[in-house]
């Protein structure tokens, strides 16, 4: 009989990196658990798994727990899902992953692993790049790095429960303010939009619309889903359209294709960003490659 291994999956936070990186995966492996616990975990709730895989730690209680794990004979898989290293000022996450008892936290968490896992091949350059004690044949430091490339399960998203027939064309963005400056290109035609087209309606969830769209009747502000309840209530939204303006920085061109597989899952089209995650999704269709919008055309296409 073949042996399969135990994995447990403990994120940094309950997040959507943590949902597509780490719960997805769980669900989809019978022999897995997902352990999420503020602090430090303890060791008996995992001792007897084969292996673990933790995602962006950077604590002394995090260190702490890895080399408790690799005490145990537990495997480590050390997951990063972003450029840590460029990010922009706008992002309220740059203060935190820029001070440096927090870089030190991450490369003393790393060194525990045994492959370092990351969603694209930018990325992995850039972590290969910036941690150059990976390959350091003289301290045998030498831990792989893999890049896995995110992906939705189809099966997570139902239908809507009724289809719409108003002739009305809705228009929907979704994202934290981690996003801010990502949006302001687009955001700025939005109002011209909706003057123009008396038939589209804007939706929002998170991130604020332009000032003078907020109040308009052609506008809503929906609530935060919970990134459990996701999946279960995107196609409800019943969305034509879903934006996913990224700008043109390192940071952002080690991103995820994520926004636009979430939007096929329900078999609608995403107007994104001519920028390397959305051109690699493209890629697999020719006709994919007219959503690919630059800044001198975005509107052209809304």
């Amino acid at each position: 009989m073949k042996y399969t291994p135990s994995l447990v999956f403990t994120p940094s936070g309950i997040d959507a990196c943590a949902y597509w990186r780490m719960w997805v995966t769980h669900i989809n492996m019978p022999h897995s658990r997902f352990q999420f616990t503020e602090g430090q975990p303890q060791m008996n709730e995992i001792s007897e798994q084969d292996v673990l895989m933790v995602q962006r730690m950077f604590s002394q209680n995090n260190v702490a727990y890895l080399k408790m794990a690799r005490e145990h004979g537990i495997k480590i898989i050390y997951d990063l899902d972003d450029n840590i290293w460029t990010m922009p000022k706008y992002n309220p996450a740059t203060g935190i992953f820029k001070k440096e008892d927090i870089q030190k936290g991450l490369v003393a968490c790393a060194e525990w692993a045994d492959i370092i896992t990351c969603s694209t091949k930018q990325l992995q350059n850039e972590i290969v790049n910036n941690w150059g004690w990976l390959k350091n044949v003289a301290s045998k430091k030498q831990i792989p790095v893999m890049h896995i490339d995110n992906a939705v399960d189809t099966k997570l998203f139902p239908p809507p429960v009724f289809d719409r027939d108003d002739g009305m064309v809705r228009i929907g963005w979704g994202g934290s303010n981690t996003h801010a400056g990502d949006i302001d290109h687009v955001w700025n035609l939005l109002p011209a939009i909706v003057e123009e087209f008396p038939n589209v309606e804007l939706e929002f969830i998170g991130h604020l619309p332009p000032k003078q769209l907020i109040g308009h009747p052609r506008v809503k502000i929906r609530e935060w889903v919970h990134i459990s309840e996701f999946t279960k209530r995107y196609a409800t939204w019943n969305w034509d359209i879903v934006l996913a303006p990224l700008e043109q920085h390192k940071f952002n061109r080690a991103k995820s294709s994520i926004k636009m597989q979430e939007a096929a899952a329900i078999k609608k089209p995403c107007l994104a960003e001519n920028i390397a995650p959305y051109k690699y999704f493209a890629s697999f269709k020719p006709e994919l490659k007219w959503l690919l919008c630059d800044d001198y055309d975005w509107d052209k296409k809304l």
